[in-house]
């Protein structure tokens, strides 16, 4: 989560859609908030002032918190007039993309579960800890998206240049967070969990138009 009151815009980071490196870009805008690090410090004693420090603007948002969290404690108003954007990923490859960065990275709190598990398991643990859901963190509980701009993954340059542009910023995405993945991601799957995907990831394939091997449709499309 990034916000900018003098730019006008939040950025909702999704997991796995390259937001580190959007934050990074934008982190010059970024709102300070001047309780940031006392709320911080209380929250790990098990004492909250988050939602007792009167202005919203003194708010302590974590990294991946949905966008109801911002809804839910800002003035409609405000709201309203921030420019909404978050970048989305094909949920077969983002899967896999975090099935690599959870093995490769020893602090991460799942690292030593998924370090021992085959590729099948982990979409079953990934289904149960819901991993990678991508539109209830953009969207209302009737699924009604709340962000004016969904970019993708896949057009990631492409999709920040416009964002830049629309926020009136200059900014570059630096690489970060890459996670080397030479296998394409789709010799990852079994047929079986390639289908609980396709069921448990519905409303991201649906929503933002997604399928396991685009390259076929293009394919086909090209012999037609």
């Amino acid at each position: 989560m990034l916000i900018s009151f003098e730019k006008s815009f939040l950025f909702v980071h999704i997991p796995k859609t390259g937001g580190t490196s959007i934050r990074m870009a934008l982190s010059a805008y970024q709102h300070e908030n001047e309780h940031w690090w006392t709320n911080r410090l209380l929250q790990r004693c098990g004492i909250s002032i988050n939602y007792c420090l009167g202005d919203y603007r003194h708010l302590r948002f974590r990294t991946h918190d949905p966008i109801m969290a911002v809804q839910r404690h800002f003035p409609p108003d405000t709201f309203r007039s921030l420019f909404k954007f978050a970048f989305v990923r094909n949920p077969w490859d983002l899967l896999v993309s975090a099935y690599k960065y959870i093995q490769t990275v020893p602090s991460h709190k799942r690292h030593r579960l998924v370090t021992n598990q085959k590729f099948d398991d982990f979409i079953e643990f990934a289904i149960a800890k819901d991993i990678g859901q991508q539109l209830r963190m953009i969207a209302d509980p009737n699924g009604q998206l709340l962000v004016d701009f969904v970019g993708r993954f896949e057009n990631l340059h492409g999709d920040f240049a416009m964002i830049a542009k629309r926020i009136h910023v200059q900014a570059e995405l630096p690489h970060v967070n890459e996670t080397r993945q030479t296998t394409p991601y789709q010799e990852y799957y079994s047929q079986r969990s390639k289908d609980r995907v396709q069921f448990a990831y519905q409303d991201d394939i649906e929503t933002f138009g997604y399928e396991f091997d685009p390259t076929e449709r293009i394919a086909v499309s090209a012999a037609a």
